[in-house]
């Protein structure tokens, strides 16, 4: 079974679309899919998260946490409340997960957690230090993971994101999309395919395990 929270971002619906044959539980605030194996799942709160994950069965469990918010502010202008909310959302949702399912992965002596994150948040970029801050969690959450369960054949790996095509970039100009392009090694966008030939790999492998995974066409080694 493989958990997707965060389903109604687009790299999460193209991922579903390609995995449409496989049982998914997609997690959201709204989103809703006509594939006849995806059950959709809308929940507002970490409770109702919390208090959802207590009836997935154990089984083979796959959780994938596509979830993000981000602010497009400067440190200093950052207020607690949007602060807080960054961690609500981009780690809170894998720590509750992680609490939720680990005891059923140990029964099943399986499990996978997958953490999508980004690229330009873990290199530094204007105005993303609430989001940066509050995914960078995830990272030490990843690694007690691998030290305390990985004897379960229990993985936890990161895959962090470079420019991908989505909503964010069909906003903006075509000369912006080219600076993007140029900053680029590989010059090419982040899609569907590459996201999921990775995924099934960490799903697969119980050795790559504990890794952040930059799926950036060289992005990362651009400076």
């Amino acid at each position: 079974m493989i958990i997707i929270n965060g389903a109604g971002s687009k790299l999460a619906q193209n991922f579903i679309a390609i995995n449409y044959n496989k049982e998914i539980i997609a997690i959201s605030r709204k989103a809703t899919f006509n594939f006849e194996n995806v059950r959709t799942v809308n929940l507002l709160s970490n409770e109702e998260l919390r208090l959802f994950l207590k009836t997935i069965e154990e089984q083979e469990i796959i959780w994938i946490n596509f979830q993000a918010i981000k602010y497009d502010e400067l440190l200093v202008n950052t207020s607690i409340l949007k602060m807080e909310e960054s961690f609500n959302i981009n780690y809170y949702k894998n720590f509750i997960a992680v609490q939720s399912l680990l005891p059923k992965m140990i029964k099943k002596r399986f499990g996978r957690f997958i953490f999508i994150d980004s690229v330009k948040a873990m290199m530094g970029d204007v105005g993303c230090a609430a989001y940066a801050i509050s995914k960078g969690a995830n990272r030490p959450l990843m690694q007690s993971i691998v030290c305390e369960y990985s004897r379960f054949n229990i993985t936890c790996n990161t895959i962090a994101v470079g420019y991908a095509e989505t909503p964010m970039l069909d906003k903006v100009s075509e000369k912006k999309r080219n600076e993007f392009l140029r900053e680029i090694p590989g010059k090419k966008l982040v899609d569907t395919k590459d996201l999921d030939s990775v995924i099934n790999l960490l799903i697969a492998n119980e050795s790559i395990n504990g890794q952040i995974i930059n799926l950036d066409g060289g992005l990362r080694n651009s400076g």
